[in-house]
């Protein structure tokens, strides 16, 4: 469902600033919505800054142990973790340490995967969107597992330095609309993944898309470009 006008600004780090700086309006013609200026801006002033819907790491990148959390992708080794990482010597020690800003004291652990985040808010962000359907628990190690078969062969397909945006992306993008529903079925709890057995619902129609939902397949179709898709059902 696309988000009202009063909600455009939902994602940004701080929406009431930006509604104090830009609107969005309707414009005529068929042209759809713009964004319009509601004061003076400065040339090079942040008009606003927006946080991504999901964010993951290269593949590559995270296979050479480049610790980073799995939520904001924050660095979580300092300059100094850094430089002994990539020099491979250590014994490197770089001056004024007490001028980084990574605090390791804040880094959170999922309790289940051990998945590193850079701050509690993080981990329950990440939990609260898609993590409850990604976490992988004992098998974060586990080769067979189709997450892992997935990063591997997205690997053999992408070799450093990488290109192409990460496929955890669109694995994570997909865990956010499968936790959304089930938390829509259990009354927006979010504690833990929900698995429960839903009942085949009616076709629906709006003036967008229509669903068709039977108890094996999902089916969501544009009425614009006839383009279906299809999600497993629990």
């Amino acid at each position: 469902m696309a988000a009202s006008m009063a909600d455009m600004f939902w994602r940004c780090a701080v929406p009431e600033a930006a509604k104090r700086t830009v609107e969005i309006r309707h414009i005529g013609g068929g042209k759809g919505k713009g964004l319009f200026a509601t004061r003076s801006i400065r040339k090079g002033e942040t008009i606003f800054q927006e946080r991504p819907l999901v964010s993951s790491q290269f593949q590559w990148n995270a296979l050479y142990r480049y610790r980073a959390c799995d939520h904001c992708l924050r660095s979580l080794e300092t300059a100094e973790e850094n430089a002994k990482r990539l020099s491979g010597n250590a014994h490197v020690n770089l001056p004024y340490p007490e001028l980084c800003t990574i605090q390791n004291g804040l880094h959170q652990q999922c309790p289940d995967c051990q998945v590193s985040y850079c701050s509690a808010e993080c981990l329950k962000a990440a939990r609260d969107q898609y993590h409850q359907v990604l976490c992988l628990r004992s098998s974060r190690d586990n080769p067979a597992h189709p997450l892992n078969k997935l990063e591997e062969a997205w690997r053999n397909m992408h070799y450093p330095p990488e290109t192409a945006s990460s496929i955890m992306l669109m694995a994570r993008m997909v865990a956010t609309v499968k936790q959304a529903k089930d938390n829509l079925g259990t009354g927006g709890s979010n504690s833990s993944p929900s698995f429960a057995a839903r009942q085949p619902t009616k076709r629906r129609r709006s003036s967008t898309s229509s669903w068709v939902t039977s108890s094996k397949v999902s089916w969501i179709s544009c009425d614009v470009c006839s383009r279906r898709l299809c999600t497993r059902s629990e």
